[in-house]
């Protein structure tokens, strides 16, 4: 099973993950980095999620893909809006 390693980054700062995680596809590996951005934002807040991504590394750690806190901001948003609105029946 392959191996992903998801490094945090941000115009000024870089948090690598040196142990990474075995996923079997690098959908898995979106999942993962997804659920990431929902646990650093519900315990760190919002405040700078613009400048924040989840840089996606296979075994060889080269890049596969880049997950913008900013992008699961915008989700979680549009979540907590739709769990607010009136219930019609």
């Amino acid at each position: 099973m392959p191996r992903f390693y998801f490094n945090l980054a941000s115009k000024d700062a870089h948090i690598p993950d040196d142990s990474g995680k075995e996923l079997a596809t690098l959908n898995d590996a979106y999942e993962h980095a997804r659920k990431l951005i929902h646990k650093i934002l519900f315990h760190v807040g919002h405040e700078d999620a613009e400048t924040w991504k989840v840089i996606v590394l296979n075994n060889d750690h080269d890049a596969q893909m880049i997950v913008p806190f900013s992008h699961m901001r915008l989700e979680l948003n549009a979540a907590l809006k739709a769990e607010k609105a009136p219930k019609r029946d």
